[in-house]
């Protein structure tokens, strides 16, 4: 019996150490006590963990024994053991070539721009930083600019400077001196040397970047793609859908998408609607030395659609010299009106040349679609009956995935939430498809060419300032396959860095369109953002703690708020509740010298929402910070970014990340109908885990989040009456989040305030008869309230995702209906 998934992705000759080899592989385990043994040609080796690399990682040091440091072959065996019992076992057979040394490089994308200048993106390792000269024809120095690469972490995890990776910008000029000249010089004297010698050879040199280096390059080029620190969680996610237990995502294809018999139906139904007023979707293409292949799975794919009101309009951009493009036999063999094929003069990019589709499109409403990717054949055809259904709706947005260079293998979809501002201020997690009302395009502009790379991102961003949220139409259907080609962002984020910059400044312009005062942030993981917001005022925040006994847990919380908070005006209610210690009141005395803090007695039987609701009446703040004893600020300006989050108009609450003691997640947002009637998503993951596409990392709305840390607005806490009194210990807090969401305001996660939560210490279990019948009851008062949302389901998750888990994985339900 084996640990559910063990692979071993690489194994190197230790950076620092060359008696020293490092691993790194990935381990999917259920038990979380793992051992490995290492094997040396047979001899059993020292073998210690290794503290970086990535969460979920299986990273140690091999010892080399003495006697085999000279060997030329090392056949290294590890056998990894969990706390189940379970083992799995992987051989390696290296080669140590001792003129090779440890200076490691790749080239990751060579890439030239409309306007003639050309950008070198790449890496390169040793034991010390690398010193890379770029030189053309003329002797010319190009500088070399240096930049983060965390992504190598999955590769060399003993790595403590991550800042390998390169990047040379040549202009136009520079660019046409061949032939360009690459120079590393490593640890030791170690050096190496790429030469370019043209502009028609790079794609050949490229390929033939070598060896082992390829390899590790691929290794992480492949499964980072959606982004690198979510590196090990992705490959979770794929062994869900590749395993024996496992072809989930293809049992979810053929289970919930529909097959010939729906499709036909959605045909006949759109023919008996014909003589009706349908709307035209006019699906535009910027075609730019597009392959044949690519270009007729596009062609294939609007073709089959099963809503027939559509034409296909296609802007040219690459043209041969003589006027005529590579694809015009195949336009012209197609015997299909719909279709629209024009050349374009000269290649202005990828806006211009979209725009330049839509002003040829005649449709009410504009399909943006690359090139290079597919619809599903019902896509117009659910996208048409949404509209039907809403006709007020001016945007439409589905979910996606992606398919492989080659075509036959779809992998890794997207599941989005409703329309969700904050997160769509923190990533471009509409994307594909998207479907926009010409006459709302007509009203904010078309696609912007100084936005080039995230050119949808910001036209979306536009859109949805003009429009009302319940105009934004979300899909939750996967409705766009985007292909995963080789240099395209899907396969290699590293490969269209500037399309990143290009997604902060779009958000930066959004921010100044809506007069909403900030900077935006680009994180480690490509394409998200975080908006530092720059407020000319710094409210009160009244923080209110109710406590029973359990000194040392709340003289550890305030400690951690009085000494390491930056926030300039606060106060602190401690809302006492029937302590018993005579320590407790010794404690009140010492800390209320401070006058910031303030103790007020509670005499009645424990009640969270009372008890609170009490403090709050002593409150003198414009915010009211509701604070578990429990808790232990770790980020010193954790109440100034919840603050900065709330003091927009449209944030009634603002919730923020906590963690466990063994720096797990506790609480990232909470998700309605989530194990039963409310859950916090991703509990338990590890601390700097990315979550499902990077949701851990970036801000955004959810239904609900936990009052262990919640910051209300005091206007939005009056307005609903505050806690509901009838939720005496459960459910509380998401009824308040849900009250203050039905009053207007939005309840905004944010990751960037971080406290320790030891998770009501105070009150403990509900595991006696009176307790178990009272948690019953607020079950039913829930389900009373809100058994309507519970029904539809929550809209900042997805109705694909399981909620007997909290991974956002597939519900496996829906398979087997």
């Amino acid at each position: 019996m084996s640990v559910d998934f063990f692979e071993l992705k690489n194994i190197h000759i230790s950076e620092k150490n060359p008696a020293e080899l490092i691993y790194a592989g990935e381990l999917i385990s259920e038990a979380s006590d793992i051992k490995v043994s290492a094997f040396i040609n047979g001899e059993s080796c020292k073998v210690s963990p290794l503290s970086g690399g990535m969460s979920d990682s299986v990273n140690g040091v091999i010892s080399i024994p003495e006697d085999l440091s000279k060997e030329k072959k090392l056949r290294v065996k590890l056998v990894v053991s969990d706390a189940l019992g379970r083992k799995d076992t992987v051989s390696h057979m290296m080669t140590i070539n001792e003129k090779t040394g440890t200076l490691l490089y790749f080239v990751d994308e060579v890439r030239f721009a409309d306007d003639g200048s050309a950008t070198i993106v790449g890496w390169a390792l040793d034991r010390e930083p690398v010193v890379i000269h770029f030189s053309v024809s003329d002797g010319q120095e190009i500088l070399v600019e240096k930049f983060n690469r965390k992504d190598l972490l999955a590769t060399f995890p003993e790595i403590e400077d991550t800042n390998a990776g390169f990047r040379i910008r040549m202009k136009k000029a520079e660019a046409e001196k061949f032939p360009w000249k690459l120079t590393f010089e490593g640890t030791d004297g170690h050096k190496a040397e790429r030469i370019f010698t043209s502009r028609t050879s790079l794609k050949e040199q490229w390929k033939d970047a070598g060896g082992i280096r390829r390899a590790i390059a691929r290794s992480y080029e492949t499964v980072h793609e959606e982004g690198i620190r979510a590196f090990f969680y992705r490959t979770w996610f794929y062994i869900r859908t590749r395993s024996a237990r496992a072809m989930i995502y293809q049992k979810w294809i053929e289970r919930i998408e529909p097959g010939s018999v729906e499709l036909a139906k959605e045909r006949r139904s759109y023919e008996s609607d014909r003589n009706e007023d349908l709307p035209l979707f006019s699906v535009v293409v910027p075609v730019y030395r597009t392959p044949v292949k690519y270009l007729k799975a596009l062609l294939g794919s609007i073709m089959d659609q099963t809503y027939g009101n559509w034409e296909l309009v296609l802007a040219d951009a690459g043209a041969d010299e003589s006027g005529r493009s590579v694809n015009t036999d195949l336009i012209e063999g197609i015997d299909d009106k719909r279709i629209k094929y024009f050349i374009l003069k000269d290649n202005a990019g990828i806006s211009a040349n979209t725009n330049e589709a839509i002003r040829h499109a005649k449709g009410d409403w504009i399909v943006f679609a690359d090139h290079d990717d597919t619809l599903s054949p019902d896509a117009l055809y659910k996208v048409y009956a949404n509209i039907k259904n809403n006709p007020d709706c001016m945007y439409v947005y589905s979910d996606e995935d992606k398919i492989n260079a080659a075509g036959r293998k779809r992998y890794d979809p997207n599941f989005k939430p409703d329309y969700n501002p904050d997160l769509l201020r923190s990533m471009n997690y509409i994307s594909h498809l998207s479907v926009v009302k010409k006459s709302l395009l007509d009203e904010v502009g078309f696609l912007n060419p100084d936005m080039d790379g995230s050119q949808d991102y910001d036209l979306t961003l536009r859109c949805v300032e003009k429009i009302r949220e319940d105009q934004i139409i979300h899909i939750p259907e996967i409705l766009y396959h985007w292909r995963s080609a080789p240099g395209s962002t899907a396969d290699n984020q590293e490969s269209k860095l500037y399309a990143f910059d290009a997604g902060r400044r779009a958000i930066q312009a959004h921010l100044d369109r809506v007069g909403i005062p900030g900077t935006v942030e680009e994180l480690s993981l490509h394409g998200r953002y975080r908006i530092h917001y720059h407020w000319n005022r710094h409210p009160k925040v009244s923080v209110i703690i109710p406590n029973k006994d359990h000194v040392d847990d709340l003289k550890r919380c305030l400690d951690s708020i009085t000494e390491k908070t930056t926030y300039p005006d606060y106060e602190i209610i401690i809302v006492e509740n029937n302590s018993e210690e005579p320590e407790t009141t010794a404690y009140y005395k010492k800390i209320e010298k401070d006058d910031r803090i303030k103790v007020v007695r509670f005499e009645g039987a424990f009640n969270y929402s009372a008890i609170n609701n009490f403090g709050v009446s002593f409150a003198k703040g414009d915010f009211f910070l509701l604070l578990n004893n429990d808790t232990e600020v770790i980020s010193s300006d954790w109440m100034s970014e919840m603050v900065d989050v709330g003091l927009r108009e449209d944030v009634g609450i603002v919730g923020a990340k906590l963690y466990y003691p063994d720096n797990t997640i506790q609480h990232a947002g909470v998700v309605i109908g989530l194990g039963g009637i409310a859950g916090h998503v991703f509990k338990s993951f590890p601390g700097k885990d990315p979550g499902f596409m990077g949701r851990l990392l970036v801000c955004q709305d959810y239904m609900a989040v936990t009052a262990a840390c919640m910051l209300v607005k005091r206007e939005a806490f009056e307005k609903v009456e505050g806690l509901t009194e009838d939720f005496a210990v459960a459910f509380n807090d998401i009824d308040l989040c849900l009250k203050v969401d039905k009053a207007g305001y939005r309840t905004v996660f944010t990751p960037f305030a971080e406290l320790y939560h030891y998770e009501s210490k105070s009150r403990g279990s509900d595991d006696t008869p009176d307790k178990q019948e009272r948690f019953n009851q607020e079950i039913a008062e829930f389900n009373n309230r809100w058994g309507e949302l519970l029904k539809k389901g929550d809209p900042c998750y997805n109705r694909h995702f399981t909620l007997k888990r909290f991974d956002c994985t597939f519900n496996e339900d829906l398979i087997h209906e």
